[in-house]
């Protein structure tokens, strides 16, 4: 079980999602085959982004129940979302891979066009310290944006790798690599 703190999020306790792995297949660190949620989440809604050739995103109140949305533009491969508030206002913001596309919403169903600063295999992106950043593989590619819609670029990745994820915890932006042990971490 793992319970995502909706105060480190900047939401409240009432925003806690909780996370239950409820069947693995194989061993102990087999692939996970069933997991469960509870909770609300910031904005009261969950999203998600279609990977492929797509521009199919999703939204739910609960978890369970799943209404199609639009994402702008032609086909791309969405590969991540994130939700921050900025000025009290609820962002979520999506990133696809191959390209320049990114997209932002206030409400999860209403997109808009967003373009990130270099073309690139852009898969992850997060929010945390009042900006959302995203990450690239097979280069030392990041962005940022403190308002979902304009992107500054940096080249602040140690390496030139498979940076597959990014994350925000405890004061620190946490990148890292789908290939080996790398990993690298940034206050900014």
């Amino acid at each position: 079980t793992l319970t995502l703190a909706g105060t480190g999020l900047g939401g409240t306790s009432s925003n806690n999602i909780t996370l239950t792995v409820t069947s693995i297949s194989g061993t102990t660190t087999g692939p996970i085959t069933g997991i469960t949620s509870s909770g609300t989440a910031i904005s009261g809604k969950y999203v998600a982004v279609s990977t492929g050739s797509s521009t199919v995103a999703g939204y739910s109140v609960n978890g369970t129940s799943w209404t199609a949305a639009t994402l702008p533009g032609s086909a791309a491969n969405w590969t991540s979302v994130a939700y921050g508030k900025i000025s009290n206002v609820g962002y979520w913001v999506a990133v696809a891979s191959g390209g320049t596309q990114a997209a932002y919403s206030i409400d999860g169903i209403t997109w808009v066009a967003a373009t990130l600063p270099a073309s690139a295999t852009w898969t992850s992106v997060t929010y945390g310290a009042g900006k959302f950043v995203a990450v690239a593989s097979g280069g030392t590619d990041a962005a940022y944006s403190s308002n979902g819609t304009t992107w500054t670029a940096t080249s602040a990745l140690p390496a030139s790798t498979t940076w597959a994820g990014v994350a925000f915890g405890n004061y620190l932006f946490v990148a890292v690599a789908s290939n080996g042990t790398q990993a690298a971490y940034s206050t900014n």
